[in-house]
Order: structure tokens, then sequence, then C-alpha cells
């Protein structure tokens, strides 16, 4: 995803503003629902890990704990407990170092994620101009309202869906080790 900042004076200016052909968007809806549905998919999974260690004996617990959470509050909650249980574990250093270390990591990819799928479902797609670019955010800053633009190619959908895929995998995966390692 390339970004780009447009002054507001620009926004709208026949150099930058060409709407794209209607038929762009048709390639680009799917892409968008596919990128909605697996993130939501890891979210669900995020979800699943959290209630697991909220309470493993009583799932309803850990549901009632994270309902109504929004996504990066839930990867904090589990990035904390996951720290804590390693913490408390009687684990070699080595282990709670490397446990740790991959904590961060998947809590940063997570947080990563979420900002793309922000970016690709909240745009504003309708605008899509002949470049490609679609504005995710209109902020304020010193020079005044400027526009958020990124520009992603449509190849850039399926490598975003794969990382959705693989780090709902890797969360599995690493849970599980962490599970057995408590035993």
């Amino acid at each position: 995803m390339k970004e780009q900042i447009v002054d507001s004076d620009k926004h709208y200016s026949p150099e930058f503003y060409k709407p794209a052909p209607a038929e762009i968007l048709e390639d680009y809806y799917p892409l968008i629902g596919q990128v909605a549905s697996q993130f939501n998919y890891l979210d669900d999974s995020l979800s699943e890990s959290l209630v697991g260690f909220i309470n493993p004996d009583d799932e309803e617990i850990g549901w009632i704990v994270i309902a109504g959470m929004q996504f990066n509050q839930k990867v904090d909650l589990w990035e904390k407990i996951l720290k804590w249980c390693i913490y408390d574990s009687d684990w070699s250093e080595i282990d709670k170092n490397s446990a740790t270390l991959k904590v961060k990591d998947i809590s940063l990819e997570l947080k990563d994620v979420a900002t793309k799928r922000n970016k690709i479902v909240h745009a504003d797609w309708e605008g899509i101009n002949d470049k490609l670019l679609v504005k995710t955010k209109t902020k304020n800053s010193d020079k005044g309202v400027q526009h958020c633009y990124v520009s992603i190619e449509k190849s850039e959908f399926d490598k975003i869906i794969d990382q959705f895929d693989t780090l709902s995998i890797t969360l599995y995966d690493f849970d599980k080790y962490i599970f057995e390692k408590l035993k």
C-alpha cells in the first residue's frame, strides 16, 4: 500500500481528481469483502485465544470480559495475559525471553493487519480516482486539512488476505505451545 497525502485545495482539482471508470470498482468490491471476512476470522481466533487464557475452565467468564472490546484492546489484553503466564511459569529464562519476544512480535503483527484492514474497509471506494488512489482518512495539520490516500494493487489484496490466514495459524500454534508448556 502506497500512501499519499493531498492538501485540501488539491483534493478536488482536475489534475488530481478524475473519477475511475465504474468497472474498476466491480473488480475491487469482492476483494474488499474478502478482506473483511478474513479479518473477522482472525478477530474471532484472537477472541477464542483470550477466552481460553482468561479462564480455561469457564469460557463464559472470558466472553463476558472481552464482550464489546475492539480488536486492538483485545490484542493489548492478549499480550498482557500471555506475558503474565510466561512470567509466572517455571520455565528457564531463555524460554521465557524467547516466548515473550514471540508474544510481542505477534502483537505487533496483529496491530499491523488491523491497520491494513481499516484502511481497506473504511476507504471511500466510490471516490477512487483514475490513478487508483482511494481516500482513507481526512486530518487536520499545520498545513490545513489534508486527505490521506492509498494505492492498493489488486495483487496486494491476496498478500494481505494470506497474512491474515498465516497470522490466524500462528496465533493458534503459539497458543497451543503455551498451553502445552504451562501444563
